[in-house]
């Protein structure tokens, strides 16, 4: 399925620990934010590790440079540390942001094999129909495609297609011995507007009322 298969590729990877230095998530569908996040709960942080290996920042009120700084530096706790940082549209705020992007360069130049940085850009939508894409995110995306995806690996969030939607309740559903009819799933789809995060929650509401 189209819009899954960034994510399904983000999750091998991961799985496998064949990873880049960062990634940039751009799109605002949470399902697949979700799905990438524990994703690297279950495979990068034990669980009893995570209030030293799992860091959240937002560029709103923190600096680049501080989040690179934690990056950096090895942990005495942890064996691997990952870095979410949210509010990406900072960089691009209004005024110059040579220095912040500067300083990414340079944390590339070497940076720490055991230390794991995720660009959160939220603020962008990426519809099922990439010609229906607002220009306002096309020219956000592009933007962060000169700059942060120079560096870093960008996975999509876009939205599913209804189709693409439906096959996932049908086989989601099945992987639970549940089973939905048809007219259900495109009914539930239809009624969510595709919003796969609403979607996975009210399938999960009535699997556990079947159950």
């Amino acid at each position: 399925m189209k819009a899954f298969a960034p994510v399904e590729r983000f999750v091998q990877d991961v799985s496998s620990r064949k990873l880049k230095p960062g990634y940039v998530f751009v799109g605002d569908e949470a399902f697949f934010r979700r799905t990438c996040r524990d994703a690297i709960l279950q495979h990068l942080i034990p669980e009893g590790m995570r209030q030293f290996s799992l860091y959240e920042f937002d560029l709103e009120s923190s600096q680049i440079v501080e989040i690179l700084d934690r990056a950096r530096t090895p942990s005495l706790m942890a064996n691997f540390q990952v870095f979410f940082v949210r509010g990406v549209k900072a960089l691009y705020g209004r005024g110059k942001h040579d220095a912040e992007f500067a300083a990414i360069a340079e944390y590339l130049r070497n940076p720490n094999p055991d230390a794991l940085l995720i660009f959160i850009a939220d603020h962008i939508c990426i519809p099922a129909d990439l010609r229906r894409m607002e220009m306002t995110d096309k020219e956000r995306y592009e933007r962060i495609r000169e700059t942060l995806g120079e560096s870093f690996a960008i996975v999509e969030f876009a939205r599913v297609e209804e189709g693409e939607a439906i096959k996932w309740l049908n086989e989601s559903a099945a992987l639970h011995s549940t089973k939905i009819e048809p007219d259900a799933a495109r009914e539930l789809v239809d009624s969510l507007g595709g919003d796969m995060m609403m979607i996975s929650n009210e399938l999960e509401k009535l699997m556990l009322y079947v159950g």
